[in-house]
């Protein structure tokens, strides 16, 4: 190799796993939390949103959630998620909008 010229240098792409994000935000008040998880099951969804009730809005009457069209996304999984909790009578207790199509 000539003196100056770069080394050409091969590298091997290790996985060292995977991770799901679960993003809760509210922009209008410039906040935003992100739990980083395992799996995204929907306990997984049932536990972030039993903490985003009891921890970060306690005294709200009602909770908008916006989310995408993921499989565990839909009120039926976070009743299975919930329902050793609090029963399926708590879904009631939040609105749900979902959008049509992933981002």
């Amino acid at each position: 190799m000539e003196s100056g010229q770069p080394q050409p240098y091969d590298y091997e792409y290790e996985p060292l796993g995977t991770a799901v994000n679960f993003m809760v935000t509210e922009p209008l008040a410039g906040w935003r939390k992100v739990d980083v998880r395992d799996t995204r099951t929907a306990v997984d969804l049932a536990w972030e949103i039993k903490q985003l009730l009891d921890v970060d809005y306690p005294d709200a009457k009602k909770v908008v959630l916006v989310s995408d069209n993921l499989n565990t996304h839909v009120p039926a999984s976070l009743v299975q998620g919930i329902r050793a909790r609090r029963g399926p009578a708590f879904v009631g207790a939040f609105g749900n909008s979902l959008y049509p199509q992933p981002w």
